[in-house]
């Protein structure tokens, strides 16, 4: 049952409006620490991804402009844009000299902010 539909059902069964609130604000929680746990395990699989390629020196020339196209191609997922954390918003890549960087802007929904999550790939020479 979604959230929308147990509001109507506890509204019938006579909870107030600011209970409903109160209802609402209790289940924002748990959702948010499922999400958060989702999203570190996107950017794990992100991380992996980019690994495997690094390994079979493929990476794209142009991984940082295309990332979201990228994360689309292989990371495919019934019915959901998994280049969009769990909140709605792209995922973001930088990359550094020595390493890749993969962060989502967390339940806020705000960059450089302490509810980011981020993850990094240190660069290394996989060629053999």
């Amino acid at each position: 049952m979604t959230l929308n539909q147990l509001i109507p059902l506890l509204t019938a069964a006579g909870v107030g409006a600011t209970q409903q609130e109160e209802i609402l604000a209790m289940m924002e929680t748990p959702i948010n620490i499922a999400r958060v746990a989702a999203v570190q395990s996107e950017l794990a699989n992100i991380k992996k991804m980019v690994r495997l390629d690094m390994i079979g020196d493929q990476v794209p020339q142009n991984l940082e402009r295309n990332f979201s196209d990228y994360v689309r191609k292989y990371m495919e997922s019934e019915g959901r844009d998994t280049s969009l954390d769990f909140w709605g918003n792209p995922y973001q890549m930088a990359e550094w000299d020595d390493e890749y960087q993969f962060w989502s802007y967390g339940p806020d929904g705000v960059d450089d902010t302490e509810d980011d999550i981020w993850v990094s790939l240190k660069k290394q020479d996989y060629s053999f």
